[in-house]
């Protein structure tokens, strides 16, 4: 019964001024092609719970550690009051946003860029690659926590899968405000709606967000590839939310 519960909470959790910096692909540029490419597997609910049903009781209280965490610096941040304008807060020092040097190396791309802002060396992306079993279909998401958590001892980085917009917000806050690190989500836009292109399943790292959680910052492995695909741009929570079929914070 226990671990029905926490498997239910989890998955309805299942949410300028600092200095940034772009990294040119380190191999071959990703391919230019009208909607992006999709380097991200999208699970289904099932895989979702056998996902979730693997992992072990000591990661499923460390799990429950960061979610207690987080609700507590929501509720903190919720009795807070709010006289000023929003304030962008960005995680501090340089973030290095690199290219994805294949058309599905999103998740390498992104792992890559947090591991270097928290490690301060990192793999190639073909390593990572590798390492996060991604072929020409994408990344599983649920490879990418461990990876993240087996190269720096800042943060410890869970997966959540469909977060609500409450879910989502207070994850990605919690990572950039409290822990000063970047988050990450993916993405599905069929449509291109609200968005610099359309994709069936993308991988963004988040290395911002606003005070009062309006809005969020992307840093996108996309960036420079197509022209008017930036590195670095904003989106408002709803957009942000109406996109976001997982997190890993």
């Amino acid at each position: 019964m226990k671990t029905k519960r926490f498997l239910g909470f989890l998955l309805a959790l299942s949410m300028i001024f600092s200095f940034v910096t772009v990294a040119s692909a380190e191999e071959n540029k990703a391919e230019k092609i009208g909607t992006a490419p999709s380097g991200l597997k999208v699970l289904t609910p099932a895989e979702n719970d056998k996902y979730f049903s693997s992992l072990s009781e000591n990661e499923k209280a460390k799990i429950n550690e960061k979610i207690r965490s987080a609700e507590k610096v929501a509720e903190e941040h919720a009795t807070q009051a709010r006289t000023l304008a929003a304030t962008k807060i960005s995680i501090p020092g340089t973030f290095t946003m690199y290219q994805q040097t294949q058309s599905y190396y999103c998740s390498p791309a992104v792992t890559k860029s947090i591991v270097q802002y928290l490690a301060g060396s990192s793999d190639s992306q073909a390593t990572i690659a590798s390492k996060l079993g991604t072929t020409t279909g994408g990344t599983d998401p649920t490879k990418v926590p461990a990876y993240l958590n087996s190269k720096q001892s800042t943060v410890n980085y869970i997966y959540s899968a469909n977060p609500s917009q409450t879910s989502l917000l207070t994850s990605l806050y919690h990572d950039v405000v409290t822990m000063d690190s970047p988050g990450s989500v993916g993405i599905s836009n069929s449509t291109g709606a609200n968005w610099h292109y359309a994709t069936n399943g993308h991988h963004l790292a988040v290395n911002a967000i606003y005070d009062d959680k309006s809005k969020v910052q992307f840093a996108d492995p996309l960036g420079g590839t197509q022209s008017g695909w930036p590195y670095y741009y904003e989106k408002t929570a709803a957009v942000t939310s109406s996109v976001t079929i997982r997190v890993i914070w």
